[in-house]
């Protein structure tokens, strides 16, 4: 029986699974539309025209996001928080120093640890990403209710909290 609930659980969940993926396709192709705009109004170089073509927003936005709550982090620090080794931290950080958006500093007291912080431009990618991403929600979340809103916010934080402690 429990096998069967499973199985039914499961085929409900797939279809909601799938619009999952497509909604966050969809969303990074509009956040790099929106990126690509706020930086031709800033007078910068468009993303399109640089080495890398199709930047990896959501890594910059998992860096940024630590980065802007602790202002500067170790590299090791960086390498954990990813969850890669510390040579793909490396490479992950050489590229955000390549494209201005954070840099490495020395620890005043040891400078055999590197230090990574966001410059003024990433701080500035970081907002315009939280921005889109906070009006992107609110449109999302427009059509429930205010008390559905918080029952959804509830089942997310439960939900979150057993992704956590599978981790």
């Amino acid at each position: 029986m429990a096998d069967l609930n499973k199985r039914a659980s499961l085929q409900q969940a797939m279809p909601i699974v799938h619009s999952f993926v497509e909604m966050w396709n969809n969303y990074e192709a509009a956040l790099h539309r929106e990126i690509a705009q706020s930086q031709k109004n800033q007078g910068s170089e468009p993303v399109k025209r640089r080495k890398y073509s199709y930047m990896n927003y959501m890594l910059f936005y998992r860096v940024s996001s630590h980065l802007s709550r602790n202002k500067s982090v170790t590299m090791g620090e960086l390498s954990n928080m990813l969850g890669v080794p510390l040579s793909t931290a490396t490479r992950v950080a050489d590229w955000l120093v390549s494209e201005g958006y954070i840099n490495r500093l020395q620890d005043a007291d040891d400078r055999r640890i590197v230090m990574v912080a966001l410059t003024e431009k990433g701080t500035d990618m970081h907002r315009t990403i939280e921005s889109f991403a906070g009006e992107r929600a609110w449109e999302i979340l427009s059509c429930l209710t205010p008390s559905e809103q918080q029952t959804l916010f509830k089942l997310i934080r439960k939900v979150t909290s057993a992704l956590e402690k599978a981790a």
